[in-house]
């Protein structure tokens, strides 16, 4: 049977400087058509044509004149070619702001649009008006706040902020004449466009969006594309919005949205509907010393005060999503795996982690109760550049060392009120909290699941801290931002910066925080620490280092060719029938090799040669070629290596093949995902063990070598001269050997070079 292929013309855009438009469509199978970009009609439609020579083509009629002379027939585009179409013009119009996004998260996020559209909720709703909002994933819930705009006559949207009480900050800022600073509230933000029309006009026939959705992630002033996690998220407070307004009279709305894998479930609740909720937040902290259950649900009433410590009854603050998490752990599947997960961390949780929780929650509760909105200790965490997930990791600081108007700590407060309820274990605890200071901590080792040992860079000396959740995430010679609280014969880990850094940047985050406390002994006193908190100094400092370290440009990668390394896919249709003789042909070529086994039917051949350009290895994979029905993939890390391979196989193959589309993807953009707080390393490849035996050989033999060689970190000493050395040599020295030993750590275990010998052999410790 013949297929059809209708085509339709998106545009016009710039590009280059020039009118163009994009030409796409949908073959009768179903599947898109990879687009073509020209600058007119009679070349996008011939290159289609040329394309598809043999069968049969449609396009819509306002393409008929310039169509004709290359067979189209003029035919309204059937139903079917509606979505591809909404979707590649969300892409165009929106451009690198359109993102990566999952299909189906995207889809989901339009449809999602287009209900926000049609409920019109500015037509009920103030943007001064803050809506309450949970975000609930795998058990996990998180408060924030949205604002319908378009009620103003400012344009059409919904802002989702990240923190409580942003909508408050922003408008004073405005009222105070500070609109720079607005933007420093982090916000995801959905507007929606009138232009340009052609991409409206494409959703409308789809989704019924006359408006082309922006969503736009705001932080720490600069704005940018949202991921796919946060496409979904807006998709289900979108709908959630729109529910709100529904003719119901709902006081409010929650819509579960599940796409790209992930389930969000999102909460909302109409502004006016918050009075009681805001009392019981006003409410005197219910003081309960004992440490916080791990599933409060069976020992918590429903109308007693929660365990968190906030005030409120349980039934309006944890209830929820503790019986969410209940339900998600009876179930099965991934989601259902994460929540035990997190039941089992909670339930081996250390009960004075629980304790100190609770201490801390009561103490900041007392201390809004009592000084109101003078005691921000989240606006001024903010005004030294860190974020609300990071505020929210140091609530130790909040409560033990932000003063508030009358000089006193929010822990100061609850002793003196309510420290006579508090028995041994708990006045033990807080001694140690109003002792304890924040400070930079080198990661010396670690035991995963019990424990770290932490040097203090700054004030000196060891401590082992009883911690298995950071225990299994950090490694040796990361630099923290921490506190240690003392408690007898033990010590742990009670407040800690979202960001770790490297050994130079922690050396650096050292001296700039010694140059700003004029300190020239070899420790820091604990008095200077304790102020430096107070006023937040180690943040501000901490926060320069991780900015910076952030705005720095990606590195230049390549590969051991030295061309520069872009992940490169070339798709080739196979003719009909001819796999066979594709896959005869590709073996014979030079370097070739047929890998054992198939995946799912997918034939998989690799093209290794002998050697590398810079003679670090004695192979080098030049690339793959998978062939997996009618489509062979040519995968490589290169332009220059693509364009090699893919001359290579289309002169042998000829006409078995035709070449259809290059895709690129650029590694480096993934590096900024690695620096996440949480973030897991991909997995590396792995190595044959007689790969691994040379290059364990060739790294001995490499840092033998090291140790007599001239470096110029070291100022041109070797290692051996340095560490003969005092003073400034011998301290390069140990920062050195530090970054090699963090860089070992994050290799697979069996690839790690024992940085012990060298340390042995230069009698550095």
């Amino acid at each position: 049977m013949q297929r059809m292929v209708h085509v339709f013309r998106l545009g016009p855009f710039e590009v280059g400087g020039r009118k163009s438009y994009a030409y796409g469509g949908l073959e009768s199978n179903g599947r898109p058509i990879a687009p073509e970009l020209a600058h007119t009609d009679a070349k996008g439609l011939g290159a289609i044509a040329k394309r598809y020579a043999g069968q049969r083509l449609r396009c819509e009629p306002d393409l008929a004149e310039a169509a004709r002379p290359f067979g189209f027939e003029p035919a309204p585009l059937p139903e079917p070619v509606f979505l591809p179409r909404a979707t590649l013009a969300y892409g165009l119009a929106l451009g690198p702001m359109a993102g990566r996004p999952e299909m189906d998260v995207l889809v989901r996020f339009l449809g999602a649009c287009a209900m926000f559209w049609n409920a019109c909720p500015w037509e009920l709703m103030e943007s001064e008006e803050p809506i309450v909002v949970t975000l609930t994933e795998s058990g996990r819930t998180r408060r924030a706040e949205a604002s319908v705009m378009g009620a103003g006559g400012q344009e059409f949207g919904i802002a989702l902020y990240d923190e409580p009480g942003s909508i408050h900050r922003v408008a004073t800022l405005v009222s105070e004449g500070r609109m720079k600073e607005t933007r420093n509230v982090s916000a995801l933000a959905v507007t929606f466009d009138e232009e340009p029309a052609w991409a409206a006009a494409a959703l409308d026939d789809e989704f019924g969006l006359p408006r082309l959705p922006v969503p736009i992630r705001v932080r720490k002033g600069q704005g940018g594309p949202a991921t796919t996690p946060e496409l979904l998220d807006a998709a289900a407070l979108l709908e959630a919005v729109a529910e709100l307004c529904s003719p119901n009279d709902a006081d409010q709305a929650e819509i579960t949205a599940e796409a790209g894998g992930r389930t969000i479930t999102v909460r909302v609740s109409l502004p006016d509907d918050d009075g009681d909720e805001l009392l019981e937040e006003l409410a005197e902290p219910m003081l309960v010393p004992e440490p916080i259950p791990a599933t409060g649900r069976a020992k918590t009433p429903r109308n007693a005060p929660c365990p968190c410590g906030s005030g409120r009854k349980y039934k309006k603050c944890h209830l929820a999503e503790d019986e969410e998490r209940e339900a998600a752990a009876r179930g099965t599947g991934r989601e259902v795996e994460e929540a035990r997960a997190r039941a089992r961390r909670l339930a081996e949780r250390d009960p004075i982690h629980a304790l100190d929780e609770r201490i801390t929650a009561d103490a900041l509760a007392l201390a809004r109760r009592r000084w109101g909105r003078a005691f921000d200790p989240d606006g001024a965490l903010a005004r030294l550049g860190l974020d609300f997930e990071c505020t929210q990791s140091l609530l130790g600081w909040s409560s033990g060392h932000h003063r508030g108007l009358d000089g006193r700590t929010a822990l100061d407060l609850y002793l003196e009120e309510r420290g006579g309820a508090l028995d041994a274990e708990g006045r033990a605890l807080v001694e140690a909290q109003r002792a304890a200071w924040f400070s930079y901590h080198e990661v010396v080792s670690a035991e995963p699941g019990r424990s770290i040992t932490l040097r203090d860079v700054l004030a000196g000396g060891e401590r082992t801290v009883e911690e298995k959740s950071a225990s299994r995430m950090v490694r040796p010679r990361d630099v923290l931002l921490a506190r240690v609280l003392e408690l007898g014969s033990r010590a742990i880990l009670a407040g800690c910066h979202l960001r770790s850094v490297p050994p130079r940047e922690g050396d650096e985050a050292r001296r700039r925080l010694r140059s700003a406390l004029r300190v020239r002994a070899a420790k820091v006193p604990a008095a200077k620490l304790r102020e430096a908190t107070a006023d937040g100094t180690l943040f501000r400092v901490w926060q320069e280092i991780v900015d910076a370290s952030d705005a720095r440009p990606p590195p230049t990668l390549q590969n051991t060719d030295g061309e520069d390394l872009v992940l490169t896919v070339d798709r080739l249709d196979v003719a009909a029938g001819k796999a066979d003789e594709v896959v005869g042909g590709l073996v014979a070529l030079p370097d070739a090799r047929r890998d054992e086994g198939e995946d799912d039917g997918v034939v998989t051949i690799s093209f290794v040669r002998e050697g590398n350009a810079k003679g670090v290895l004695p192979t080098t994979l030049i690339g793959r070629a998978l062939l997996e029905g009618g489509v062979l993939r040519l995968e490589t890390n290169s332009i220059e290596r693509a364009d090699r391979l893919r001359r290579l196989v289309t002169e042998r193959l000829g006409a078995l093949v035709s070449f259809r589309i290059r895709e690129h993807a650029d590694p480096v953009a993934h590096l900024a995902e690695g620096a996440k707080p949480g973030a897991r390393s991909a997995p590396s490849e792995f190595m044959p063990p007689e790969v691994l035996e040379v290059v364990k050989r060739m790294q001995t033999e490499h840092y033998q070598r090291w140790l007599d060689e001239e470096i110029p970190a070291l100022g041109g000493l070797t290692p051996r001269e340095a560490a003969k050395r005092k003073g400034a040599p011998r301290k390069s020295l140990e920062l050195l050997l530090a970054e090699i030993e963090h860089a070992e750590a994050g290799r697979p275990e069996e690839q790690r070079f024992d940085v012990s010998v060298l340390r042995r052999a230069l009698e550095v410790q």
